[in-house]
């Protein structure tokens, strides 16, 4: 029972990284469409856009990071950087959230720019479901040793398998609202 729950952690934890990997590397990529988004939401100072447009990124890759240590070796030294990539993606998921209810009270849930993983994703209730999911498997590292579980590569692979399966549940809904709008 104890190696489920580790298996679990660490795919949860893994599904996290990846999550928060592709969303970084979105906003890299398209540094100016990331900043007009936060511009457009008009909750931070326009003097301000600029920085926090550089380090969001850069804290969801450290993040990503520091849960992707999950698939190192067993050591504690590994254990100790995932649960600090997990302090700081539990960290975000927590901004996040409150950043999201301060756009939902100004703005509701208008269809606008929510800038996560490109330009086409849109806010509404599920960008809370997909940061509080995100918040709590980042979690999930504090409540077991999340490496117990990931020691042979069986349960690698399945690590793998269901941290893509988080990432693909994570991300739904911005695809299939993209494909929608597309189609009108």
């Amino acid at each position: 029972m104890a190696d489920a729950v580790s298996l679990t952690a660490s795919a949860l934890i893994l599904g996290c990284a990846v999550t928060l990997a592709v969303s970084a590397i979105w906003k890299l990529r398209a540094p100016a469409q990331f900043r007009g988004v936060l511009r457009a939401h008009a909750i931070i100072a326009p003097r301000r856009v600029p920085a926090v447009g550089r380090l969001v990124p850069l804290a969801e890759l450290a993040a990503a990071a520091g849960c992707a240590a999950v698939l190192g070796p067993d050591l504690r030294q590994v254990l100790l950087v995932v649960r600090l990539g997990a302090a700081l993606a539990v960290a975000l998921a927590v901004a996040f959230l409150c950043y999201l209810g301060v756009l939902a009270r100004r703005h509701g849930f208008s269809g606008i720019a929510c800038g996560c993983t490109g330009a086409h994703d849109r806010f509404g209730p599920v960008s809370f479901l997909r940061a509080a999911a995100l918040g709590l498997a980042a979690g999930s590292a504090w409540l077991t040793d999340p490496l117990a579980g990931a020691s042979n590569l069986r349960s690698g692979l399945l690590s793998i398998t269901v941290g893509a399966v988080v990432l693909g549940l994570a991300t739904w809904s911005s695809t299939r609202g993209a494909a929608s709008r597309r189609s009108r």
